[in-house]
C-alpha cells in the first residue's frame, strides 16, 4: 500500500530559469489558457504538453517536485498498480502516461496482435487488459529516464514555480487580467449546456496566498502547510489576453524559430480540473447510470463491473480501456457502500 507524502515546507520560488533550448518557440496569441501563459513567463515558449516538453511529472509541479515523482514511480514499479489512494490525487494526471507506455511494451503489442487475429477469424475476442508486469515495466522505463534528467527537471520545476509567481504578482498589480469560472466551473459532462461567459477575476484574489496553475487558482501558497495535498480550487478555466502577456514578457531577440500559439484540438470536452477524457467517458457514464438503475434492488459490484466491461468492449472503439481502468473509473463515480453484493 502506498504511503502518503509527508507534509513539508518548500523553499521560496526562484526566478524563472530556462531549460535546454527546444526546436521552436511558441509565442503568445489569442486568448491563452494558464499552461502556455506560465510556460511563456518561465521558458519564453508557450508550451502546453509539459510532461513531454520539460520532464515527466511537470504537469503536477504544484503538487509534487521531481524527487516526489520519482518516489511515486518507484512505488508503482513495486506494486504494479497505479495506486489511486496515493496522495495527492493529482498523480492521477500521470496515469494515462503510464498506461500509454504500458501499451507500447512488447508483451502488450503481442496480445493486441493476437486479439486482432481472433476478431478477424470471426470469434469474440477477450477484453484487452494491461497487466501488472506491463505497468511495472512502463514505470521502470519512465523512472530511469527521469532519473537521468533529474538535474534539468529540477531546474524546470523551479522555473515553472517562478513563472507562476511572476504571473500571480502581475495579476495582483493589475498588469493583466485573468478571466475564469468560480470554483471548478460548469458541468463539462453535459454537452447540451452552453458554457457560461468567463468572469474577470478580482485583483485582490492574487494578493492572497494562492497558487496559479494550469488547472486554476488554488487556495494554497508554496511554503505553507497545504503544499502537496489536495486543496480547494477558487477559479478554473483561466484565460489571458496574449497582448497583455507580451507586454509583460516580450519575445527574446534571438534567432530561434517562432510560431504563434494555437489552441490544441479537443475531440471532446475535458473533465473537471482539466483531466483529459482519453476514451470519451460520457456515453459510458450514461450507460453506467442505466445499469445501476436496472440493478437497484439487487446491486452487485461484480455484475456492474462485468456488464460495463462488456459494454466498453462493444461500444468504445477498437482499443477500449482495459479492465483496471474501467474499474477505477466506476469506483470514482459509484460509492462502494451502495452495493448490496460485492
Amino acid at each position: 500500500m502506498a504511503t502518503p507524502n509527508k507534509r513539508t515546507k518548500a523553499a521560496a520560488p526562484a526566478e524563472p530559469e530556462a531549460v535546454a533550448p527546444q526546436d521552436k518557440r511558441i509565442t503568445p496569441a489569442l486568448w491563452m489558457p494558464a499552461a502556455p501563459a506560465i510556460a511563456w513567463l518561465a521558458f519564453s515558449s508557450a508550451e502546453t504538453d509539459w510532461d513531454a516538453k520539460f520532464y515527466f511529472g511537470a504537469s503536477i509541479w504544484y503538487a509534487a517536485d521531481p524527487e516526489r515523482v520519482l518516489d511515486w514511480l518507484h512505488e508503482v514499479e513495486e506494486q504494479g498498480d497505479l495506486l489511486d489512494d496515493f496522495e495527492p490525487s493529482d498523480f492521477q494526471h500521470l496515469h494515462r502516461h503510464i498506461q500509454n507506455a504500458a501499451a507500447q511494451t512488447a508483451s502488450f503489442q503481442a496480445a493486441k496482435a493476437e486479439r486482432a487475429g481472433t476478431k478477424a477469424n470471426g470469434r469474440k475476442p477477450t477484453p484487452l487488459t494491461i497487466s501488472d508486469d506491463q505497468i511495472r515495466e512502463a514505470a521502470r522505463t519512465l523512472r530511469a529516464d527521469l532519473e537521468s534528467k533529474k538535474a534539468d527537471a529540477q531546474l524546470a520545476y523551479e522555473a515553472i514555480w517562478g513563472g507562476s509567481e511572476k504571473l500571480r504578482r502581475a495579476l495582483a498589480r493589475g498588469d493583466l487580467t485573468a478571466c475564469g469560472w468560480p470554483g471548478r466551473g460548469p458541468d463539462f459532462s453535459d454537452n447540451t449546456v452552453t458554457l457560461p461567459l468567463r468572469e474577470p477575476i478580482p485583483r485582490d484574489v492574487f494578493s492572497r496566498p494562492v497558487t496559479v496553475t494550469q488547472d486554476g487558482v488554488f487556495a494554497f501558497a508554496r511554503g505553507d502547510e497545504s503544499f502537496g495535498y489536495d486543496h480547494d480550487m477558487l477559479w478554473s478555466g483561466l484565460l489571458f489576453d496574449a497582448h497583455d502577456l507580451l507586454a509583460l514578457h516580450g519575445a527574446p531577440k534571438d534567432k530561434r524559430l517562432s510560431e504563434p500559439y494555437t489552441a490544441p484540438e479537443k475531440p471532446s470536452r475535458k473533465g473537471i480540473g482539466g483531466r483529459p477524457d482519453v476514451y470519451g467517458w460520457t456515453a459510458f457514464d450514461q450507460a453506467l447510470i442505466r445499469q445501476l438503475v436496472r440493478e437497484a434492488l439487487n446491486l452487485s459490484r461484480l455484475k456492474v463491473r462485468k456488464d460495463m466491461k462488456d459494454w466498453a468492449a462493444d461500444n468504445m472503439g477498437k482499443d477500449p480501456p482495459d479492465d483496471s481502468t474501467i474499474e477505477r473509473h466506476i469506483d470514482r463515480l459509484v460509492p462502494t457502500n451502495i452495493y448490496v453484493k460485492k
